[in-house]
């Protein structure tokens, strides 16, 4: 499988750095994740925004709900900058350190290839390709 044969690549460049992205992960405060946090989920409701499909839910750190939502949503710094604050202004957001954002873009990148394999309409495009690309590349997601 194409798909396969590319994780294999990127996780080789990324190997090294794992154990370090582990040892972090494991200190980050962990929350309830929406598991698909993006625009698409946000309805107003009786005059509230209100955040939907909630099938994805999972234990995580805060950083993992925002990867995609970052990577194919907000790809501008101060867009990214301007959300980061008024998440702040309610509640601590914690932002991994380079090794750490890498291993969690690679493992949505494994997540997106596993969903595409079991629906059959592929929503979220090249998202995995472009996310292991990036990898590959050494950048991490939120430049901030």
């Amino acid at each position: 499988m194409p798909d396969q044969q590319k994780a294999k690549r990127v996780l080789k460049v990324i190997e090294k750095d794992l154990p370090a992205a582990d040892q972090e992960f494991a200190k980050l405060k962990k929350v309830v994740l929406h598991g698909d946090f993006s625009i698409r989920n946000i309805m107003i409701y009786q005059g509230n925004y209100v955040l939907i499909d909630f099938e994805r839910t999972h234990i995580g750190c805060q950083y993992e709900d925002f990867i995609k939502f970052f990577f194919y949503e907000v790809k501008d710094k101060k867009m990214r900058q301007s959300f980061i604050a008024g998440y702040q202004s309610l509640l601590e957001f914690e932002i991994p350190q380079k090794s750490c954002q890498q291993a969690l873009l690679f493992y949505t990148a494994l997540d997106i290839y596993s969903f595409h394999e079991s629906h059959e309409q592929e929503k979220f495009g090249d998202m995995a390709d472009q996310m292991l690309a990036t990898v590959s590349d050494g950048v991490p997601v939120l430049e901030i």
